[in-house]
C-alpha cells in the first residue's frame, strides 16, 4: 500500500549485498541538517547530547551489483506502535522468491505516501491497513531517516522516512486489508520488550530502534 510500495519492502542487507547508497539521519532543527550516523531524533536536545560522537561514524555505503537503475524518490511514513506494556510491534519478512529471495528481517509497519498525502495522513492510513488500528491523531513524529535500498521488485529507492510514535492498549493485529503479496512475505508479527529486542536473533530495521525508543522516553 502507498506509492512505490511493493508490500513491506525494506533494505536487503542480509546475505549478499545488493544495494548501494548511504543512510543519513536528520537531527533536530537546532543541529546540523545531516549527520553520518545510525541514530537521529526530532528532539534538538537529544541531538545535541549525541552530537559529539555522531560525526565520528563512517557513512553506510555498499557497492552496486546486479545492474540497478537510478533510485526513485520514496517519501514514506513508518510507525512505532507501542502497547501498554511498552512493547514495540514488528513484522517479520521472509522473501522466498524474486530479487530479495533469501532475505529475512523484522521491521516496523509503514509505507510510501500516496499522491497528495501528507506524512501524517499516510501514517494513519498505513496504521489502519497494516495493523488494523484506526486513530484520529497519529501522534508525534520523533525521528527521520534518509536511506537508499532495494524494494521487493528489485528497484532502488531513496526513502525519506518519518517515524511516528503510536501508543495503544492491547491490540490484535489484523491482515484484513493486506494484499496477497503481503500475506506471502509477512510470516509473523510480535510485540517486543526492550530486553527481547536486544536479544533478537534476526536483523531488524531500523537498526537503532532501541535508541529511538529510549530518546522518546518509551524505554530507559
Amino acid at each position: 500500500m502507498g506509492r512505490g510500495k511493493p508490500p513491506f519492502a525494506f533494505p536487503p542487507t542480509i546475505g549478499r549485498p545488493r544495494w548501494i547508497g548511504t543512510c543519513q539521519y536528520q537531527l533536530g532543527s537546532s543541529g546540523p541538517d545531516f549527520a553520518r550516523t545510525r541514530s537521529s531524533f526530532a528532539d534538538p536536545k537529544a541531538a545535541a547530547k549525541r552530537a559529539r560522537w555522531l560525526f565520528d561514524m563512517p557513512p553506510l555505503t555498499m557497492r552496486a551489483t546486479d545492474g540497478y537503475r537510478t533510485a526513485m524518490q520514496r517519501p514514506s511514513s513508518r510507525l512505532l506502535v507501542v502497547d501498554h506494556d511498552r512493547r514495540i510491534l514488528l513484522f517479520r519478512f521472509e522473501h522466498k522468491r524474486g530479487p530479495l529471495s533469501g532475505q529475512v528481517f523484522w521491521a516496523t509497519p509503514g509505507g510510501g505516501l500516496d499522491e497528495g498525502e501528507t506524512y501524517e495522513d499516510a501514517a494513519k492510513r498505513e496504521l489502519l491497513e497494516e495493523v488494523g488500528l484506526g486513530v484520529d491523531d497519529i501522534g508525534p513524529q520523533i525521528a527521520r531517516r534518509f536511506v537508499t535500498f532495494a524494494i521487493a521488485s528489485g528497484e532502488m529507492v531513496e526513502a525519506d522516512e518519518r517515524y511516528f510514535l503510536v501508543r495503544t492498549e492491547r491490540h490484535i493485529v489484523t491482515d484484513a486489508s493486506w494484499t496477497a503479496l503481503e500475506r506471502e512475505v509477512v510470516t509473523a508479527h510480535q510485540w517486543w520488550s526492550q530486553a527481547e529486542l536486544i536479544n533478537l536473533g534476526e536483523p531488524f530495521w531500523p537498526e537503532d530502534l532501541a535508541d529511538i525508543l529510549v530518546q522518546a522516553d518509551v524505554w530507559s
